[in-house]
């Protein structure tokens, strides 16, 4: 039940990051292919030097940096323990606590399914956040020379 849970919130997550990105998909593959292989490199190349950066690491992870990574492995437990008790924790502590278990509903599926290291703790949060901020920024950078009329 979890994992069909976790498919339709990153399905609607996702559609709605590539709803608005669609742009920017169109305007680069229909430039040459060198540009259009340079684009995914240029996306898909800091998750993996973030991944071999931080198995290499030796470093004892405390305060925030063990803080939030405990919280997203004792969630991820929840969730795929008792779906909808973690959706109610969700909601429980984003009306109630200073931090909530937001953040979490959206990583746990990765988190899940590479396991709950660091590494692919921060890679997670990786592809869930800061992959799509980079598309909207893309989409938005390309929206705005379309509106120029500035080409590539």
């Amino acid at each position: 039940m979890a994992l069909l849970l976790s498919i339709l919130i990153l399905t609607g997550y996702f559609y709605l990051i590539f709803s608005y990105t669609r742009e920017i998909f169109n305007e680069i593959f229909t430039l040459k292919i060198i540009y259009s292989i340079l684009y995914l490199i240029i996306i898909i190349i800091p998750g993996l030097l973030l991944v071999l950066t931080l198995s290499q690491e030796k470093f004892i992870y405390y305060w925030d940096y063990s803080g939030y990574w405990v919280r997203s492995i004792n969630f991820t437990k929840i969730f795929f323990e008792s779906p909808f008790f973690a959706l109610e924790e969700v909601y429980n502590t984003i009306r109630h606590n200073e931090y909530n278990f937001l953040s979490n509903l959206f990583i746990s599926p990765i988190n899940k399914l590479f396991g709950l290291s660091f590494k692919w703790y921060v890679f997670s949060i990786y592809l869930v956040f800061l992959l799509p901020l980079a598309l909207l920024i893309s989409n938005l950078i390309c929206y705005q020379l379309i509106i120029l009329k500035i080409k590539f």
